[in-house]
Parts: C-alpha cells; structure tokens; sequence
C-alpha cells in the first residue's frame, strides 16, 4: 500500500508541474487582460469563487485595458482645519467613497488635520480638485500610479494550479487507508488551502485598490489665517488669578521659613563659629599707635 500511494503521490507531482507549466504559457501572452487568465475551462481546474474572478465584463475589455493603483496626497493650507475635514468627508460620501481615518489636534498656535479618504478611481481627479477648492493655498500635491496587471494575472493562474493540487489531495484523502497517509496529505492539504487563502486576500485587495483610490490629506493653519479675537476679560477671573499668585509666593516664604529652621543644626554652628573667629582676631591684633593714628588722619 505504501508503494502504491508512493508511486500516485510522485504521478499527482508531475501532474501538478505540467498543469504549472500550461498555466504559465497561457497567461503570458494576456497580461494585459484580466478576462484570459481568469478562464475556468483551462486544464479542467474547478471554477474559482466569484469573489476572486474578474468582474462581469472583463471578457468585453480590449487588450490594452490595465489594473492601475492611483493614489493621492495633498498638503494644504485651510482658514478651518475641523470644518475642512468635514466637508472632505461628506464630498466623499457623495462620489461614492469612504473616510478611512480622520484627527485634528493643536500644535504651536496651529491647528493640524489628517484624513484618508476612498474615493472610486473613476472620480480621482474630481474629489482632488474639489478639495483643492477648499484650501487657503496648495502647499504640495503628489499623484501615483502602479501598474498591477501582471500581478493579477499571476496570482489567478497561481490560484487554478493551487485549486488542482487541493482538488488531487482531496482524492488522495478520500483513497488514504492508514492513519499515517491520512495525516500526511491531511498536513499537505493544509498548506495548500492556506496559499490558496493568501492568493485569494492577494487578488481582492488588487481589485479593491484598482477600484477605490487613496486619498491622503494633510491639513494646517497658521496663526495668520485664524479670525482676530481678543478673546473675553473677566474682572473676577483677574483677581482669581492674583489671590492664586499672592497664596502661592506666601506659601512660598513659608516653606523658606520650614526650611531654615530645619537646618538650623547646619548653619547655626556654622555662623557661630564665624563670629568668634573674627572676635578673637579683632582681640589679638597689636595696638595702633596714637601718632600713626594722627599721622593716618592727616594724610
């Protein structure tokens, strides 16, 4: 039995190698068109979920269509940072988009805004120059653009021969008679789904990204651009403020009392001491005298 199973597993490999080998040559010559590689009648490998095939029509695209990932990040200089955020996010909702993130805080006297914003890549340009309108100033405005057709491609025809293999191990389980070779191709069917899995996520993220662009918005306002106000003056509040400042330097002197006294077994001693020394040598010095005296005061 073991040999058996032995000389299927190497014949299931091979198998695999050539349906690899197929898959590769049939999608080299239609990277352009997401329609070819997405075929399920190739090597008779099962229909992929509608989830990760291409999207209705593609069949009737032209071979010069690509998948492009567009993504844009503006700088701007606004007069309201909160009210410009707002407006942005409400302007995507309208073109069919989503806010991804959205933060405002207060940083040297200017108020400072993010946001990410999905928009359908069909109506990049518009949701730019809309917001573009919003702003005091255009400070910086970066577009990209990453072709990512042939990764697609790639991925679905990884994907068929992925789906093969699961398919050949599911038979080799359902024909498996001992506990070993049941956990063998259980274990090898495990990694297999998992691969399909990130081949799955690989291609729907490609499709979202092609279809929703990234708009990435970094907002500012200086202090120039804020309304004038001299803000509001309370009698009350000053004399609040110069009872707080009076409490503090008294409690201030008191803790320089507390401390003095404190010490008092430092510096007591200390100036004692001081004060004999200078005594006792004012005593030992010699007399001056009587005409040097004189002599001192006429001069």
């Amino acid at each position: 039995m073991k040999s058996s199973l032995a000389v299927f597993l190497g014949l299931c490999t091979a198998l695999m190698l050539l349906l690899s080998v197929a898959c590769a040559s049939s999608s080299a010559p239609s990277t352009g068109s997401r329609s070819d590689a997405s075929s399920p009648q190739e090597s008779g490998a099962p229909t992929a979920p509608a989830s990760v095939t291409a999207p209705p029509g593609a069949a009737t695209q032209s071979a010069q269509d690509r998948m492009v990932v567009r993504n844009a990040s503006l700088r701007l200089l606004v007069g309201n940072v909160d009210e410009v955020l707002t407006n942005a996010g409400k302007l995507t909702q309208e073109l069919g988009g989503f806010v991804v993130s959205s933060e405002s805080r207060d940083m040297d006297g200017s108020r400072l805004g993010k946001a990410a914003l999905r928009v359908p890549a069909n109506r990049l340009e518009e949701a730019l120059q809309r917001i573009k309108e919003m702003a005091i100033k255009v400070q910086f405005e970066s577009t990209t653009a990453k072709d990512v057709t042939e990764e697609y491609v790639d991925q679905e025809a990884r994907l068929k021969t992925l789906r093969a293999q699961e398919e050949q191990y599911l038979k080799l389980l359902d024909s498996a008679r001992t506990t070993e070779d049941v956990i063998k191709v259980t274990q090898a069917l495990t990694q297999v789904r998992e691969q399909i899995e990130r081949s799955e996520g690989r291609i729907q993220y490609l499709q979202r990204s092609s279809e929703m662009s990234v708009i990435t918005l970094d907002l500012t306002t200086s202090a120039t651009a804020q309304p004038v106000s001299t803000g509001e003056w309370s009698p009350l509040e000053t004399v609040y403020s110069a009872l707080h400042g009076l409490v503090g330097a008294l409690l201030l002197l008191l803790s320089f009392a507390i401390w003095i006294v404190v010490f008092v077994p430092i510096w007591l001693p200390t100036v004692l001491l001081i004060r004999w020394w200078r005594r006792r040598r004012r005593r030992g010095a010699p007399p001056v005298p009587p005409a040097a005296r004189a002599g001192g005061a006429t001069a």
